[in-house]
């Protein structure tokens, strides 16, 4: 690391804590506090001190590509490990993996955030999520490349700059509720829940398009359903195994909101 005061004329190192990192992937300021992503974890340092500190250890060695402040939260994206997102809203005191939904071993290389919405830009293509992490969402229709190598939103679209395909963008509006400030919110009620054969998904009006998602706790698809003009839905456990689930409802192209259910005997 190197600083400069004046501008760029000259740069002095900027190293003290750092003699384990060979390589500085990215750096984000945070109040008052410094983080950079480096090849062996996180590092902070109160902006203005050159004394910084790993505060990542309770992830293990672990490569950290990007840094991503939303609100008081801070995400960290790592290379290639078992848990490619971990997030922190003390300033790395503690970091809580938030992994469900993305694959094993991806690269999470950028983020971005729309409203409500965080997007995170892997090799293996975009996810989105409105829970804090706590369940990603796959959005790579119509992309040819889903190596994600930098995003950014403005007033309508989602950016992303991919490996070998250019520059591809989508409209905001169509992807997840809580960005267009115009449409109401929606919700649903699920009861029972748990269950065991069948629940019932009451609607708060009728909607032409919707899609019935179901994934488990890994983050994997298990169930998948389209309807229309619905305001009332019959949902069947369907060989579901007993466990939780998250049931996702995205209505007339939006997305509504993530809940947990449980399939029980």
């Amino acid at each position: 690391m190197y600083l400069s005061s004046d501008n760029g004329g000259t740069f002095s190192t900027w190293n003290s804590g750092l003699s384990s990192v060979t390589t500085v992937y990215t750096i984000v300021l945070k109040g008052s506090f410094l983080f950079l992503g480096t090849n062996n974890g996180i590092y902070k340092a109160t902006a203005g001190t050159n004394s910084w500190a790993l505060v990542s250890s309770s992830m293990g060695t672990v490569a950290v590509k990007s840094l991503f402040v939303a609100g008081s939260t801070l995400y960290a994206g790592t290379l290639g490990s078992t848990t490619g997102i971990y997030k922190t809203i003390n300033d790395g005191s503690t970091w809580t993996p938030v992994t469900t939904g993305i694959p094993l071993f991806s690269n999470v290389n950028c983020f971005a955030a729309a409203g409500a919405n965080i997007f995170a830009g892997t090799d293996v293509g975009v996810f989105s999520t409105i829970n804090g992490g706590g369940l990603w969402s796959p959005i790579n229709t119509g992309l040819v490349d889903s190596t994600i190598t930098v995003m950014a939103t403005s007033a309508n679209y989602l950016w992303v700059g991919t490996n070998s395909q250019g520059v591809w963008r989508r409209q905001l509006s169509q992807l997840y509720t809580g960005i267009s400030q115009s449409e109401p919110e929606t919700t649903f009620t699920l009861s029972p829940n748990p269950f065991n054969q069948s629940t019932q998904i009451t609607l708060n009006k009728t909607y032409q398009n919707i899609t019935l998602e179901i994934y488990d706790i890994q983050g994997k698809l298990m169930l998948q359903k389209e309807y229309s003009d619905k305001d009332k839905i019959l949902l069947e456990s369907e060989g579901l195994n007993n466990g939780m689930y998250f049931l996702k409802l995205p209505l007339d192209g939006k997305m509504v909101e993530t809940r947990k259910m449980v399939v029980s005997e």
